[in-house]
């Protein structure tokens, strides 16, 4: 950066110049911010004793000491800052993404509970009445409206770099001809969707979840990932209105890379106090008494046996922090999400309520075919419940290898809907005796 672009005339505050007021307010926040996150990371991994949840928390709050380094280095370093500050997004991102499964694991840890529980689960549509969605479909929907906002930030990153090692990249336009108006469309989008999936995928699970006290969680994060957005835009308006810009004390550098970046520094000390309540290791902590059987047996593997509860984090929590930079983690938890998730289709659905003779509320799906000769493949799930109807010919239908088609069935147009997890036929073409019922008490004719 030219030297005009960083040199004042007046000093800020006695003989000091906003440069250097900057690094020292800025550098003392910084500090106090990693002496509290790291120290929580550090209580996380040696009191591991559900490392599926305490390894995802140790993502999600190192996003502040890393937005504060890299805020810091952007500071001292102003030339840095075009290179840096994508970066600060995908930090960002993957915190948000690794809160989002956090809230899955509250729920269901494994694949099989997974479809288990979403399996139940009924989704209200906004601004549909009477119209709902199925629970896996929703887990889809808003798992991946989350995954897309690391990858989408990763690339943006990558390209803000190599744009501006191009001089494609002016900071301070948003002129079409250059890659900054366009990079910060797309990751505006990309964050609001990835914030609007995990708001509601907390606003239709919090009743299952109380325990975890879900709400602060989410608060202490969404204010500060909120926060930073409003700031952002308010930033880049006050900056291309020229409203905000350089005086006899403030240099280029300090407009436009300086006070922003102070100001995510300092904010990050009363969140960093925040989430350290937030995300407290009181309700990880193992009671040492050998009577307490509750707590003795606290985790349930994946086949529902209860399995003993202890610390897993060895020694200094090194097994802890082993699995938090680990790579491969993530790859992990993607493959274990694609396996429960890949067979769903995302497709509309309408629930219709209506009273039984009891008086009590029934919920029943219609099932809409739009010909006599329109073919159903339906597979149970692995609770037993029939899963899922994939609107689609049987030939197209893609199954997970453990859960091999049951049947190649066919339905007469509007003569089958699906009730209580069960398909139930109304009428039928060619005679009843077609019919048959499979091991889940389900009808269907072989084609």
């Amino acid at each position: 950066m030219p030297a005009h672009l960083t040199e004042v005339e007046d000093p800020f505050l006695g003989n000091m110049t906003f440069y250097h007021f900057n690094l020292i307010v800025s550098g003392v926040c910084t500090f106090i911010t990693c002496v509290l996150i790291f120290s929580l990371m550090a209580e996380h991994a040696c009191r591991c004793s559900v490392p599926s949840e305490q390894v995802k928390i140790m993502r999600i709050v190192h996003m502040l000491p890393a937005f504060s380094i890299l805020s810091y280095l952007a500071i001292a370093f102003p030339n840095s800052y075009v290179y840096l500050e994508g970066w600060t997004e995908v930090f960002q991102a993957i915190a948000l993404y690794a809160f989002h499964m956090l809230l899955i694991d509250f729920i269901a840890p494994t694949e099989r509970k997974r479809d288990e529980f979403f399996g139940k689960l009924k989704v209200k549509k906004l601004f549909r009445k009477n119209q709902y969605r199925e629970g896996i479909s929703w887990l889809k929907l808003s798992y991946y409206s989350t995954l897309q906002y690391p990858i989408v930030t990763f690339w943006v990153a990558v390209f803000q770099c190599v744009a501006a090692a191009f001089d494609r990249y002016c900071l301070e336009s948003n002129k079409p001809a250059f890659a900054h108006l366009w990079l910060e469309i797309i990751q505006e989008v990309s964050v609001t969707i990835a914030i609007n999936a995990v708001i509601r995928f907390y606003a239709n699970t919090k009743e299952y979840m109380k325990e975890h006290k879900p709400l602060m969680k989410l608060l202490s994060f969404k204010l500060m990932v909120g926060l930073i957005f409003v700031e952002q835009i308010a930033f880049m308006i006050l900056e291309s209105s020229k409203i905000f810009k350089e005086t006899s004390k403030l240099s280029y550098a300090d407009v436009h890379m300086g006070i922003p970046t102070m100001v995510i520094c300092v904010q990050m000390v009363p969140f960093a106090i925040f989430i350290r309540y937030a995300f407290s290791t009181k309700v990880y902590r193992v009671k040492k008494s050998p009577t307490n059987s509750e707590e003795k047996f606290a985790e349930v593997n994946e086949h529902g046996r209860p399995v003993p509860r202890c610390y897993q984090g060895g020694p200094f929590g090194i097994h802890a922090w082993l699995a938090y930079y680990n790579p491969m983690e993530y790859l992990r938890e993607v493959q274990s999400m694609y396996r429960t998730l890949h067979h769903v289709h995302v497709r509309n659905q309408k629930r219709i309520f209506k009273e039984d003779v009891e008086g009590e509320s029934e919920q029943t799906s219609i099932v809409e075919s739009q010909s006599e000769a329109e073919l159903l493949a339906i597979r149970p799930n692995q609770s037993g419940q029939s899963g899922y109807v994939h609107n689609e010919p049987f030939e197209q239908v893609q199954l997970a290898q453990s859960e091999p088609l049951i049947h190649q069935v066919q339905y007469p147009a509007q003569s089958h809907y699906v009730q209580d997890g069960y398909a139930h036929v109304q009428g039928s073409v060619g005679g009843n005796a077609q019919w048959r019922q499979d091991q889940y008490g389900r009808p269907y004719r072989e084609i």
